[in-house]
């Protein structure tokens, strides 16, 4: 990879803010977050935000290096975690755990033991949307999906988790196909859906450079219904063929104890 020197350019940012920084025959992906990291330091200081590649060709995958380089969790683009609803799909046996604390370290511990996926509880765990933003950064620098499990079957609650990118979104107390429906429709943008359209200011879309992310999201998104009520259970055949109900998943403590046993 050959560069034009940036020394003297860096030196002089502070006088010449407008100044260009141009990188010139990129080969691999990581080698241009390398750079840019030791530019960013120069680069919030003096305002010098124009970054080009000289051969006029891959733009855009410059541009979203760049902005994911801004997150200090940053994975790669090539190493972002597989999906679990195709691998679901296509038959495979994964095996997750929840995270109850809403603590990064634990989330990113969890990652790098080789989970497939992690649930951020926010039912029973200690946290919220704010304190699950730093789990989810945590295990996508593991490379792990996360799913977000709500307090409640709620729209605004779907919409702030969603924002966030999980991978997917867990339901709880799901105890009529009516309900399963609704849930769905919290996932899905309109007309298909009521969740909100501000796809492009969240970090579910790269904050607006992943400009495939709505096209996709549907395909990607596992939507998670848990039953643990008798009616729940009553209704768990219909609950489970609602279009877009990926997974059904039961919850034994809490429907024991709702069946007095």
């Amino acid at each position: 990879m050959a560069l034009i020197p940036l020394s003297q350019k860096i030196k002089s940012a502070a006088e010449e803010p407008c100044t260009d920084l141009f990188i010139v025959d990129v080969h691999h992906n990581l080698m241009i977050v390398v750079i840019l990291k030791g530019l960013l330091e120069a680069a919030h200081v003096s305002g010098l935000y124009r970054f080009k590649k000289q051969n006029g060709s891959g733009d855009d995958v410059f541009a979203r290096l760049f902005a994911a380089s801004l997150d200090p969790d940053f994975a790669p683009l090539s190493l972002k975690p597989r999906i679990l609803k195709s691998r679901l799909i296509a038959g495979e046996t994964l095996y997750g755990l929840f995270l109850l604390r809403s603590s990064p370290t634990l989330a990113k511990i969890a990652g790098l033991a080789g989970y497939d996926y992690v649930v951020v509880d926010m039912e029973h765990g200690s946290g919220g949307i704010a304190e699950a933003l730093p789990c989810l950064l945590a295990l996508a620098a593991a490379r792990t999906p996360a799913i977000l499990r709500l307090p409640e079957l709620s729209a605004a609650w779907a919409k702030k988790a969603l924002d966030l990118g999980p991978q997917g979104l867990m339901f709880p107390m799901i105890e009529s196909p009516g309900a399963a429906e609704l849930a769905v429709s919290f996932c899905r943008s309109p007309p298909r859906g009521v969740r909100g359209s501000v796809h492009t200011v969240v970090r579910a879309s790269a904050y607006g450079i992943d400009d495939g992310y709505l096209a996709r999201v549907d395909e990607e998104l596992l939507v998670i219904c848990q039953v643990e009520t008798a009616a729940g259970l009553a209704e768990i055949g219909a609950i489970a063929g609602v279009e877009g109900v990926d997974v059904v998943r039961m919850e034994p403590l809490d429907l024991s104890a709702r069946m007095g046993s």
